[in-house]
C-alpha cells in the first residue's frame, strides 16, 4: 500500500513546524493502516493567518492534511479548558495575561507530541470519516464531524499505546 507523501515547506518567519517531517513520516507508518489509507499527502506549511486559525486542516477533495507552522510562544484570546489541560499535559506553560493567554513551549518535543496526538490525529479522523463514508454514511453538522474526529484521534492514540505496550512485553520489558 502506498504511503502518503510528506512535503515540508518553509515555516513562517519566526515559526517552527510543530511536527518535523521525519516524525510525521514515522507516525504514518505506525498508525493503524485504516486511518491513513487513501491519504495522498501531509504538507507542513507556513501559517497564513492568525495562530490556530486553523492549526491544521483536512482537504477532503484532495485527501491532504495540511499542518501549519507555529511560534514557540503563543498569545491567544481564549483557550477551551480541555485544550488547556492537554497543552499542560504535554509540557506547555500557560499564563493568564489580562484578557489573553500566553502559551510557551520550552520543550519542542512536548509541542511535537501535542500536535501529533491532538492535531494530526484529529485531521486523520476527518480523513477516516471521508475515506469510509460509503460504509458509515456521511456525518452531518460541524459539531458532529468534529466530535467524530476527536473520538478517532483518541482511538488512534489508544491503538499506538497498545502497540507500544505489546512491543515492550514481547521484549520482556515491564510497564511502569
Amino acid at each position: 500500500m502506498a504511503r502518503a507523501r510528506v512535503i515540508e515547506r518553509r515555516p513562517r518567519h519566526g515559526d517552527v513546524h510543530p511536527i518535523p517531517k521525519s516524525i510525521v513520516e514515522a507516525l504514518l507508518v505506525i498508525v493503524p493502516g485504516e486511518y491513513a489509507h487513501g491519504l495522498r499527502r501531509v504538507e507542513l506549511r507556513a501559517r497564513q493567518g492568525p495562530l490556530g486559525q486553523p492549526y491544521a486542516e483536512y482537504r477532503r477533495g484532495e485527501k491532504v492534511v495540511v499542518i501549519y507552522s507555529v511560534p514557540t510562544q503563543w498569545e491567544l484570546r481564549s483557550i477551551p479548558e480541555a485544550e488547556q489541560g492537554s497543552m499542560r499535559r504535554f509540557g506547555a506553560h500557560l499564563e493568564r495575561r489580562g484578557d489573553a493567554w500566553l502559551v510557551r513551549w520550552d520543550d519542542l518535543e512536548g509541542l511535537t507530541f501535542w500536535f501529533a496526538y491532538i492535531v494530526l490525529f484529529h485531521e486523520l479522523g476527518h480523513h477516516f470519516s471521508d475515506q469510509y463514508h460509503r460504509r458509515r454514511g456521511w456525518i452531518f453538522g460541524r459539531p458532529n464531524r468534529e466530535a467524530f474526529a476527536d473520538a478517532t484521534a483518541r482511538r488512534i492514540h489508544r491503538a499506538l499505546l497498545k502497540r507500544m505496550r505489546l512491543h515492550r512485553q514481547s521484549r520482556g520489558v515491564e510497564d511502569p
